[in-house]
Parts: C-alpha cells; structure tokens; sequence
C-alpha cells in the first residue's frame, strides 16, 4: 500500500511538471522578478550603412541594456540575417529564422461592447516595471531558454545584446559609439579580449578546453578551489563506470535503498522521494543523478558501491589524487553542505577549481565516452524508481548537441554548470568542455556557457591562422 501511495504521488507530481514544461518551455531552474526599466534608443548600423535608432530598455543600471526583438526583427528585415517576431495565441513568443517582420502578426484587441479587433498602440513607455524571466520562446518552433524582459501589454520582448547574438547567430560590434551588424557573417567573438574586460569576472571559476587533446584555451580564476555543488556527481559517476568496467557491479544490479538514503528524501532538495527497502537499479541511478541531479540517488549509489559515504569519499579523494586534482577535497558523493561534529557543528562542501574540473571531465569523456547516453537525456521514465525526470541542464535547450555534462548549485557553490559537445574542425573531432562556476542566476551559467560552447571557433581559427601565415612565410 505504502508503495502504491508512493507511486502515484509521483505520478501526480510530475505530471505537474509536464504542464509546467508545456506553458514555460523549460522547467529547471525558474526565476522571475520585475524591473525599474527606462526607454532608450540605441544606435544601430547594417553592414557599414548609416546609424539607424533601435528601440531598447535601460534595466536598473546605466548601460544595463536590453533590445526589442520586434525592433530587431523590422530592422533586419530583407537582410540575409532576417526573423520573425510574434506572439501567439496561446502566448508564445515566435523567432522564426529566416522569415521577415510581418506586421499582420501583430496583436490585436477587441474594444468593449464590439466584436471588432483593432491594432495595439505599441508604442513601449517612457519608464515601467517589466518581469524578467524564461518565457516561452520558440526558436523554428523548439522550446529555448533565454532570459528576457517582457511587455506584456504590447506583447514584445527584450533580450541582452550576448543573447541576441547567441540566438539568431548575429555578429554585432560596438564601435565608435554604434552597435555594427555584418549581416552576412555567422556569431564570432574574441573570447581572449572578453576575458581581458572582465566579463568572466565575478564568476568563481571559468575554464574551456579540448577534452579529446587536453588543451586549455582560456580560463578565469581557473586555479581558485571553490565549492563544486553537485558538479560532484560526476566523480560519483566516474567511480561507478570504473566499477563496472572492471565487473565489480554491472547497470542492471538490484540495489536496495538504505535508511539513511531514504532520510536525505525528507530533504528540502529532495528530487526523488525514496523510502527504505525500495529496490532499483545502478542504471536508474544513474540516471537520477545524472539527469535531475538526484542527491539521494548519489548516496545509494555509494553505499552500494563502498559500503559506507565515509568509504565511497576515500574512493573519491583518491581518484581525485590520480587524475592530478590538486585542490579537490570531497565530503560526499552529492555535492550538499556536509555537517562535521565538533566544538561547533562545522558546514563544510566539496570543493576543487575549474582547472580540476576539466581534468575530471577529460578523463571521464576519454575513458567511459558512455557517460554521454546518461548525461544528454532531456526527459526519461524510470520504471524502478516510478518516476519521469527531466533534465536540470537548460542549455540543452538552446544547444541540442550538448551532451552534458552536469549542473550543480548551493549557496555557497551559487549556480554552475559544465557542458559538453563535439566539434568537427579539419575532419577530426573534439570533445569541448565549458566549465562555469559561481554563477549567481540560472540566466548567467546558461549564457556564459553558451558564449564559451559557440565562441570556442575564435581559438581554432586563430590556429588555423597562424598556421596559414606560417606556411607562407616558409614559402
């Protein structure tokens, strides 16, 4: 009976969910506030023509700016970078690539007493307050997460300027003053001289590389040990595809759910509600912990595979310790505050830096490439555990060839994420890793992942170009 409860609770619960996804787009992580916005016009050039005004919101701070995707949208039009913008009637908000501004599309209302609709007056206020959040936006019709402004009542959002770039693939640069489009030419940025302003800045820890050749092309305070969140799993997983390789355990072992996991349950950040006795599988923990980052999921996994946290931990620190993880110290397999015994209870986290977490996810990529088939899922039912998860990794949304890798937050770790995706550049492929920790908002680690996933071409066609400029001088 108690096992039938159970299940249908988590029925109920996620059907929940799935309606959650459908009017939102996305559900992990959500946040939604409202902001003091002032009316700008900012000035914007196409491909070298004359400065033309573009309809913008000034948020909180001066040069805080946000651009009207509507304007965008009449602006480029005829263009080869040209969209559509609308919203729908089920309140969706449309970026059709390759479609022109379509004034027919635009909202209408009916007046009162009259089943006539006429034209909004979409002139945007001087000043207002308007909610910033992940609306429903459909990119070609897909489901993305970009954090937006939103007006409402004329039914228009606005975007960051990175954003923009990143979701219709625009180069923009800002020069003497104005914003410069080259319709023609795909997103490109120098990621060095963005370093060098200090956009990665006030993040923990920042790192990309080349998982497939070890090399680092750029870092931000790469060698700071920080707390890691559930970053963590990815050791835990690590450790379990040894396990398995070397016939210690296999994906379809029965594992039973221990008392101690079962009380992490009762937990705040609870993803699966276990009970003690439960039995599953070590594939369907996987998957829990990998795809809605299952902190209960990664205590079973450990006891079943040491016996104990205390062992499992050793097991960590000392593959830790092998792959050259010089600032990583792990209390648990999961990534939550641990709590020491002691004169004063003592809160401690995992932590290790970005350079150290690159080590670790090369060495997983590398060595157990099938960690892929547990981390690129979106959305999986897992019979043994009667429970529909759906990933915690919103960039997978804007990027469906990322693979992965694992989100992670506390409130000491804030908000991290390290994605994954292969790239073919000359006919060999190369397995990516973008590592962002300590971003403060969902919105941040998923746009300075994106910008490091998409802005990753700088670096091979710098080498592609120093490689040019030698063979000409040879010849």
């Amino acid at each position: 009976m108690k096992k039938d409860r159970m299940q249908k609770s988590r029925k109920y619960q996620y059907i929940a969910g799935l309606l959650i996804l459908i009017f939102i787009g996305t559900v992990f992580p959500y946040h939604s506030h409202a902001a003091k916005m002032d009316l700008v016009s900012l000035p914007f050039s196409l491909d070298g023509g004359g400065s033309v005004m573009v309809t913008a919101y000034e948020s909180n701070y001066a040069n805080n700016f946000f651009v009207s995707l509507r304007s965008l949208s009449k602006l480029l039009t005829g263009t080869i970078s040209q969209f559509g913008f609308y919203n729908d009637e089920e309140g969706a908000y449309h970026v059709d690539l390759g479609m022109s501004y379509d004034p027919a599309k635009e909202p209408k209302r009916k007046e009162e007493d009259s089943e006539e609709e006429k034209p909004v007056d979409l002139t945007p206020p001087e000043s207002t307050w308007l909610e910033y959040a992940a609306n429903w936006l459909l990119k070609d019709g897909e489901s993305v997460v970009y954090y937006t402004y939103a007006d409402y009542s004329i039914e228009d959002l606005y975007m960051s300027l990175i954003d923009i770039q990143l979701l219709l693939d625009l180069n923009i640069t800002y020069e003497d003053g104005i914003y410069k489009i080259t319709t023609d030419q795909h997103f490109a940025i120098n990621l060095d001289r963005l370093n060098e302003q200090g956009y990665f800045d006030y993040l923990h820890g920042v790192l990309l590389g080349d998982a497939s050749t070890g090399e680092i092309f750029m870092g931000c305070h790469e060698d700071l040990p920080v707390p890691i969140a559930s970053t963590t799993k990815l050791m835990t997983a690590m450790i379990a595809m040894r396990m398995i390789e070397i016939g210690k355990i296999t994906p379809d072992d029965p594992v039973t759910v221990s008392a101690n996991a079962a009380r992490m349950s009762l937990a705040d950040d609870s993803v699966i509600g276990m009970y003690a006795g439960e039995v599953t599988t070590v594939r369907d923990l996987l998957y829990a912990m990998l795809v809605m980052s299952s902190n209960e999921s990664a205590e079973v996994l450990a006891e079943y595979i040491a016996g104990s946290q205390e062992e499992f931990v050793s097991m960590m620190n000392a593959m830790a310790f092998k792959l050259g993880m010089d600032t990583a110290v792990f209390y648990n397999p999961h990534g939550l505050p641990e709590y020491l015994k002691g004169d004063a209870v003592v809160m401690v986290e995992n932590r290790a830096s970005a350079k150290d977490m690159f080590l670790l996810s090369k060495a997983i990529l590398q060595k157990y490439p099938e960690i892929t088939e547990y981390t690129s899922v979106r959305n999986i039912w897992l019979d043994s555990l009667w429970v529909d998860l759906y990933t915690t990794n919103s960039l997978m949304y804007n990027m469906p060839d990322v693979f992965g890798l694992k989100t992670g937050t506390t409130d000491a770790a804030g908000k991290c994420l390290i994605s994954s995706r292969s790239v073919t550049i000359d006919g060999r492929e190369h397995m990516i890793v973008a590592v962002v920790l300590g971003a403060e908002f969902n919105s941040d680690r998923i746009q300075v992942s994106e910008l490091l996933q998409k802005g990753v071409r700088y670096y091979f066609n710098k080498k592609a170009a120093e490689a040019a400029a030698e063979t000409s001088e040879e010849q």
